[in-house]
């Protein structure tokens, strides 16, 4: 067997997908590259999450927010407004919102 370890360079090659790959056993996640180039999990309940939109910096809200993801939203106007926010249960929260 090959051990990632025994590679003095190693990586994982993620081929693009258009759906989510079949859903894990229990206690278990696959990690795979969306079409839209992000890398994203399913977990063993079928739920995908966008890993490149948990703890981004942003300049807008994403488009359709996962739960438990958060974001940092930075406006490029003047004076700049940054925005910590987090979705939970369908809901996103602003946690702190400042004018710079």
């Amino acid at each position: 067997m090959s051990l990632g370890s025994n590679n003095p360079f190693p990586s994982v090659l993620l081929v693009e997908q258009a759906s989510a790959p079949a859903t894990p056993a229990a206690g278990h996640q696959r990690i795979y590259a969306g079409t839209d180039g992000h890398r994203k999990a399913v977990d063993d309940g079928g739920l995908v999450r966008d890993l490149d939109e948990i703890g981004v910096i942003r300049t807008s809200d994403p488009a359709s927010p996962v739960d438990d993801t958060f974001w940092v939203r930075r406006d490029n106007a003047s004076p700049q407004v940054v925005a910590l926010r987090i979705r939970i249960a369908g809901v996103t929260y602003t946690l702190a919102d400042v004018t710079i």
